[in-house]
């Protein structure tokens, strides 16, 4: 099973890690009706729902957290509110992702679909997954340095336009080291873009050798 949340643990107090599970609780709760009255919605709007639904635990755990300063420590006014709410939220959303894959494994497992390729070893089993660990949580970090890069590059096309537009005073020397940015992080958005697919390839190749379909 996944280490995350434990590694997490050791570096938060005992309030953020007790707000993060009631956050969790009452995200669940609110996104289950949530859920069942979008379901029939179109997949882009799906999409838009899920990212709000990603903000719910963290106004969650900043609201329990000024209640529990205020009411516990008789100070509604300090930054701790706020260390301690983002704190929560953030191992909030890693027992979310902890909870969901577990989740989907079940869901396969029990539809019929997947099962644990039983002619593997023990210990190949456990090879297996240690990797799939690992080239998960590499694909995530990838994919927000990815996010970040492919942000930047909006920025600095944008500055770009501005540059070329301002005919009457051009500054030539702006522009040209704005072209040499945006074409470095272009080639590392390329790089990073092609690591990201050879790690899904990756993933991909470990789950089918983890796991196979019942009756195969």
């Amino acid at each position: 099973m996944d280490n995350e949340l434990f590694e997490l643990i050791k570096y938060i107090s005992i309030e953020s890690l007790c707000i993060a599970v009631i956050a969790f609780a009452l995200t669940m709760l609110i996104k289950w009706p949530i859920k069942k009255f979008t379901s029939k919605l179109s997949e882009e709007k799906r999409r838009a729902v899920n990212i709000v639904i990603m903000f719910i635990p963290g106004l969650i755990s900043v609201i329990i957290s000024l209640f529990y300063y205020g009411i516990f420590k008789s100070n509604w006014a300090t930054m701790s509110i706020l260390n301690t709410g983002l704190s929560a939220w953030i191992i909030s959303l890693t027992i979310y992702a902890i909870y969901e894959r577990i989740v989907t494994i079940i869901k396969a497992i029990k539809s019929g679909k997947l099962e644990i390729n039983s002619e593997l070893a023990s210990e190949t089993i456990n090879y297996l997954k240690s990797n799939l660990k690992n080239l998960n949580s590499s694909l995530k970090e990838k994919e927000k340095t990815l996010k970040n890069i492919s942000d930047k590059l909006k920025s600095l096309n944008q500055i770009k336009i501005i540059l070329e537009s301002n005919v009457s005073n051009k500054d030539i020397a702006k522009l040209s080291d704005t072209n040499i940015e945006i074409q470095k992080m272009t080639n590392e958005e390329n790089i990073l873009q092609s690591e990201i697919n050879e790690t899904k390839s990756q993933i991909k190749n470990y789950t089918a050798k983890l796991y196979v379909k019942k009756g195969e």
